[in-house]
């Protein structure tokens, strides 16, 4: 044996140490030695960590991203308030109720959450899937370019349903395309964040 081959020997067996005990940590089983030497044999045997344990991680990665852009869907809604709040103030017009700013946060927040199965998983998961080796740039442009049409969609359907005008449907889905778009960058960089 070269002397090279011994010290990435060493590497490899340090490396392989560190993730048997990582991956102890990440396992449901209550001993971590048991843990450790089956992940190593497993490790041994096929040269690399099980699949299932990075499905998980990364559909925890993606939920977490979610709950983001729900949040920040809510402050959408704290922002917006503020700004009707601060327009009617300088008009002296009627500031609306005691319930009108919780109300508004409210029904913001439900919108993010009806908004994760249909625009954040599907923009995310085709997202992903277009720009599977590119850049966090690349990747936000796909998604939001994703969220933005679907999310432009919806309004569209929505407005039209309701009767609404074709000019303000136009509009309110405009507005609709760029509400989601702070939200599903802010989605797609909480699983590409490592």
């Amino acid at each position: 044996m070269t002397r090279a081959s011994g010290k990435s020997t060493k590497v490899l067996e340090q490396v392989d140490q560190g993730v048997r005990v990582a991956w102890g940590y990440l396992s449901l089983e209550p001993d971590c030695a048991a843990r450790s030497q089956r992940f190593g044999l497993f490790h041994r045997l096929f040269g690399a960590r099980p699949q299932g344990s990075a499905m998980f991680v990364k559909a925890g990665r993606h939920l977490v991203g979610a709950i983001v852009a729900c949040a920040a869907f809510v402050v959408q809604g704290v922002v917006i308030y503020a700004g009707l709040l601060a327009c009617a103030v300088v008009a002296d017009a009627d500031t609306g109720g005691p319930l009108a700013g919780p109300l508004l946060v409210l029904f913001a927040g439900l919108v993010g959450v009806l908004l994760m199965p249909l625009l954040f998983l599907p923009a995310s998961v085709i997202g992903e899937a277009v720009a599977k080796s590119g850049r966090l740039l690349t990747k936000w442009l796909v998604t939001s370019a994703i969220a933005g049409v679907l999310a432009l969609g919806y309004v569209f359907l929505a407005a039209v349903a309701t009767g609404v005008g074709i000019a303000h449907s136009l509009l309110a889905s405009l507005l609709g395309a760029l509400t989601v778009l702070v939200p599903m960058a802010l989605c797609v960089s909480v699983p590409t964040a490592r």
